[in-house]
């Protein structure tokens, strides 16, 4: 199964009810040996409408133009499903509907606003290893800070991939919070060494500030001359040892400093609402089955080490989009 890699644990959330721009499969009048295999599956059927659900709610916070790019990529996905898979091979044509579920559930809990579209590009190597990558498109072309923000997306999301071409790879994203001042998003990579059972995954935070068009950096959020990297590193330190108590894994770090390199990079930073989310991913603190690991320091606790001029209004201001 070319994409079973695809989000192993992922279920496809319970999507929505919205009206259709683009309608899933027609049963009554379905065509081609895809499309009837689907039809003739009460699973696949529903994961079609799934799928197809999660577009129209995406579709139903963006402008025309957006729309009409994702429409586009929705036909683009169903292509390259088919492409991917032989219309009898279930375990494939499910694999890959739960894949693109997963991807897209991610976007399309957006609400009107700033909105972050997925463009999305589909690659069946010669080796019959599968490549999908998503970046995010501002849906306000006309934003001064528009080319420099999906720019910026595409080179992080280019530098995701894997050296390796006998793996299947898919390269995600969510926003994390998207303000006036600030776009935060989260990339998700899974690597599958192709025909393995397991693959691994990972994320790679994304933080662009419009104002100065450019990406995040520690001094934007950091006071210099403050001890907020150890204070960081403690904080994690103390999460992840609760974590790991509690669901019964060994931490592999014996104290904070061990962890200050890592949650002194922006690349591990998820900007929430709420609070910094110190990010880890798997086998960096624990074993494989301790799995990705999170450590949310709130706002408030870390008022005594930001700037006092922020980049950003870190949580003073909900945000556009989450």
């Amino acid at each position: 199964m070319r994409i079973a890699l695809v989000l192993a644990g992922a279920a496809l959330v319970a999507l929505l009810h919205a009206p259709s721009h683009a309608a899933s499969i027609d049963c009554a009048t379905a065509k081609g040996p895809h499309e009837k295999a689907i039809c003739a599956d009460p699973e696949l059927h529903q994961l079609d409408r799934d799928l197809s659900a999660a577009y129209d709610k995406l579709a139903a916070v963006a402008s025309a133009a957006g729309k009409s790019l994702i429409e586009h990529d929705e036909h683009d996905r169903r292509a390259f499903i088919e492409e991917l898979c032989r219309p009898e091979d279930k375990a494939c044509m499910t694999a890959a509907y739960r894949q693109a579920g997963s991807s897209l559930v991610q976007v399309s809990q957006q609400t009107a606003g700033t909105v972050l579209l997925p463009v999305e590009s589909f690659r069946l190597r010669t080796d019959k290893t599968s490549l999908l990558i998503a970046f995010p498109e501002l849906d306000s072309p006309a934003a001064a800070w528009a080319d420099g923000f999906e720019k910026a997306a595409r080179e992080v999301a280019a530098g995701l991939q894997p050296d390796d071409p006998n793996v299947d790879t898919v390269i995600d994203y969510r926003p994390t919070q998207v303000t006036a001042d600030l776009a935060a998003i989260a990339f998700r990579v899974w690597n599958l060494p192709h025909g393995a059972a397991h693959g691994l995954g990972r994320q790679v935070a994304f933080t662009y500030l419009p104002t100065q068009r450019r990406g995040l950096r520690p001094t934007d959020l950091f006071q210099s001359g403050t001890t907020w990297s150890g204070f960081l590193a403690q904080q994690a330190f103390d999460g992840l040892q609760d974590q790991a108590k509690a669901d019964g894994w060994d931490l592999g770090v014996s104290g904070p400093g061990e962890l200050e390199k890592s949650i002194a990079d922006p690349a591990n930073w998820l900007i929430r609402p709420e609070g910094l989310g110190l990010y880890f991913a798997p086998e960096t603190v624990g074993p494989y089955v301790a799995g990705e690991r999170e450590v949310l320091v709130p706002w408030a606790d870390l008022k005594p080490y930001l700037s006092e001029t922020p980049a950003f209004t870190e949580a003073a201001a909900p945000p556009l989009c989450l």
